[in-house]
């Protein structure tokens, strides 16, 4: 079995590691342990699945604010209208059309 030595010298049939070999083997180490903490990371918050949501069909008059109010009347508006213009691909100043479906987030 052969063994490692930091040292520079060492003796016969060792194996002796170099200043590159060390940074080597600490940047693999490193490595791994970010690899580790993004699996973990990843499990903990990616592992929920997909956001729980509602569908509304746009009345004559409505108005994203007035939908995200109805929505979450707890939460900030801005902060909906947002989230709802991400799920449904809505440019800011894509006007409603009565009848479209809008998908909402949840009400938690």
């Amino acid at each position: 079995m052969a063994t490692i030595s930091l040292n520079a010298h060492s003796s016969s049939g060792s194996l002796r590691l170099t200043r590159r070999g060390r940074l080597a083997l600490t940047l693999a180490a490193m490595l791994a342990s970010v690899i580790g903490l993004l699996m973990v990371a990843s499990a903990a918050f990616g592992g929920a699945g997909p956001l729980p949501t509602r569908h509304v069909v746009v009345h004559s008059g409505d108005t994203l604010w007035s939908i995200a109010r109805a929505a979450a009347p707890e939460a900030d508006p801005r902060a909906t209208i947002e989230a709802m213009r991400d799920m449904n691909g809505l440019a800011d100043d894509a006007p409603l059309v009565p009848g479209q479906l809008l998908t909402l987030p949840a009400a938690g």
